[in-house]
């Protein structure tokens, strides 16, 4: 089984919660669309929101909490939810082989869950989608880019054994996990010891810009948009992409 660990802001740090909770039901559509049932989300959130009802929710665990960081301290607090779900998974029953990092707002390729569960047999193992698709604000065009895990927080899972060895052993586990937002920084820290499986050369995750995007403070897009196609009804289907 793979489960998702996926924060979302605080609902007061936002200027449109509602947005971003139908962000995360997009997400979660996504997971739904999985070709492979092996999968559980753990969403830690300041404030529930109704969701779609089509979800399998028996698959969904929300976990609240109420700290709240500024921009600055914006990767400190996606940690610290993170480390959260980590927390609540024995409890509710779960018994993980990987972790995902996975944003609210992002979407999975439809064979990612059975892909990490049939081809990555070493324990201990990091595994990073190096290949992915940006995909504009309209959901009109799309580009494709080799530096996936440099641009978008859903784009690494680690193996359960050692998220679990690491919090027993790590003292600033919520520094490392702020790292897991980029991949590169984590295999560099771990793949001296442990073996990075990376899934390159077929898109597997998707990030859509929008207007409440972190990184779009930080990262001009135009460059990187400026190749980009038109977006298919085949891309569509094989990100359950939301219509319209």
């Amino acid at each position: 089984m793979i489960v998702f660990l996926i924060p979302v802001c605080h609902h007061e740090s936002v200027e449109d919660y509602e947005q971003i909770w139908g962000l995360l039901n997009n997400t979660l559509m996504s997971l739904a669309g999985q070709d492979c049932p092996k999968w559980h989300a753990m969403v830690c959130c300041s404030k529930m929101l109704p969701i779609a009802p089509e979800l399998p929710r028996r698959q969904i665990t929300f976990l609240t909490s109420t700290r709240r960081a500024g921009f600055d301290n914006h990767m400190k607090d996606k940690a610290a939810r993170r480390l959260a779900c980590v927390e609540r998974v024995s409890k509710v029953g779960l018994r993980p082989a990987w972790y995902f990092m996975a944003d609210a707002d992002d979407y999975l390729a439809t064979n990612v869950v059975s892909t990490i569960l049939t081809t990555t047999e070493r324990r201990h193992s990091i595994v990073t989608l190096d290949t992915g698709i940006v995909i504009d604000s309209q959901k009109q065009s799309y580009v494709t880019t080799d530096d996936f895990n440099d641009l978008c927080g859903t784009s690494v899972a680690i193996h359960a054994s050692l998220v679990h060895s690491t919090i027993q052993s790590e003292p600033h586990i919520q520094t490392l996990l702020s790292e897991w937002r980029f991949p590169k920084l984590l295999a560099g820290k771990f793949c001296q010891y442990h073996n990075r499986h990376s899934m390159a050369g077929f898109p597997r995750a998707a990030y859509v810009l929008h207007d409440q995007n972190y990184s779009r403070h930080m990262w001009d897009y135009s460059e990187l948009m400026a190749a980009s196609k038109p977006l298919t009804n085949e891309i569509r289907e094989h990100f359950t992409l939301p219509v319209g």
